[in-house]
């Protein structure tokens, strides 16, 4: 409102209104919430007078918006904690895998100077190719667990 009373008593004639006409189209685009000749035409200015128009609209693109950004938060936090989980995961079967081949070394070879061992000592190899096998077996699908 501000604007257009400004407007009206500009020193300058070529900056006023020019009718009483423009003056009264002025007042009833303000009372209808749409922007005045009277304003800068600034962005702001018309961002503000859109909103104040379509305020259900802007407040549903806005939750929208906000539902949106907080379901891709969720979905990236859990993907970063399942990959930390996968890796983890892989980190432990190596483990476990390493732990077997060297049982398997200790059997083979620092058993082998121990007297009367090759019953033992081939009972346990034949037990850890027993578990190998079926290692090889569920795991076939997955190239990279078995090397």
């Amino acid at each position: 409102m501000d604007w257009i009373v400004l407007k009206t008593l500009e020193k300058d004639r070529t900056r006023r209104y020019e009718t009483a006409s423009e003056l009264a189209m002025d007042i009833e685009r303000h009372l209808k919430d749409e922007p005045v000749a009277a304003g800068p035409p600034g962005a702001g200015y018309r961002l503000c007078k859109f909103v104040r128009r379509h305020r259900t609209g802007v407040l549903f693109a806005f939750l929208l918006v906000t539902v949106l950004v907080i379901g891709l938060s969720v979905s990236m936090i859990g993907f970063v904690q399942a990959s930390r989980e996968r890796n983890r995961a892989e980190a432990n079967f190596q483990t476990a895998r390493d732990t077997m081949y060297e049982m398997i070394g200790v059997v083979d070879y620092d058993l082998f100077f121990v007297p009367d061992s090759e019953q033992v000592r081939r009972k346990l190899l034949e037990k850890a190719q027993v578990f190998y096998a079926k290692f090889v077996e569920e795991n076939r699908d997955d190239p990279a667990s078995i090397k």
